[in-house]
């Protein structure tokens, strides 16, 4: 019998080097914890940059032009249009990009999640929050229990630019307040290798 299709929201890598790695990664003779940190911080890598592409954009990163005086040593900033221009050791002129969205939170979940955050916060060009959220299976019934929740929750009070919700923001606990969550990211990026039922990572999102 052929197996279900994949959900069209799942994304199967197909990257050489991943499938390499993660080869060496099951195998028997790969015992040193080590070699195992390291193949999960590179098949974290290769996942995070395939992820990345496609949640993440790039825009001009401001509206000022930096250009760098010689004699002084000293930056000076000219309002120039909608974007930054920056200047590489050769003085050529380039346009500067940056991420967008800005906010965005690692969410691990423990504790596999732990060896995949060093590779995601290397990627990205620029700190970001680490909220962690623990899950274990209920040997009985198999679904997920929560037992440990760093994700951050600060309800605003209601007004009428709050009352429009933030879409892929970190999962808050249930309330009555219909603000939207000021301390929540517009991006959470769950980390869970771990996937047997897909329970855990349904429960954490």
């Amino acid at each position: 019998m052929a197996p279900d299709p994949l959900p069209a929201n799942i994304h199967v890598s197909t990257h050489p080097c991943l499938r390499a790695k993660l080869s060496q990664l099951r195998s028997q003779s790969t015992t040193s914890s080590q070699e195992i940190k390291s193949l999960v911080h590179d098949i974290a890598a290769i996942l995070g940059c395939e992820a990345l592409a496609a949640g993440l954009r790039t825009l001009p990163s401001g509206t000022t032009e930096k250009k760098r005086n010689k004699k002084i040593g000293r930056r000076k900033e000219i309002m120039f249009g909608w974007h930054t221009t920056g200047q590489d050791p050769l003085d050529v002129d380039y346009t500067t990009e940056a991420v967008e969205p800005s906010n965005i939170a690692l969410i691990p979940v423990l504790r596999s999640g732990l060896g995949m955050v060093v590779a995601l916060q290397t990627l990205l060009p620029f700190s970001v929050p680490v909220h962690h959220l623990g899950l274990f299976r209920e040997r009985i019934t198999l679904q997920p229990v929560e037992y440990y929740n760093k994700l951050p929750y600060e309800p605003a009070c209601p007004s009428s630019s709050d009352l429009t919700a933030l879409s892929a923001t970190a999962p808050a606990p249930v309330s009555t307040n219909t603000a939207v969550n000021k301390a929540a990211a517009t991006l959470a990026i769950l980390l869970d290798p771990v996937i047997a039922t897909g329970g855990s990572a349904a429960a954490a999102t």
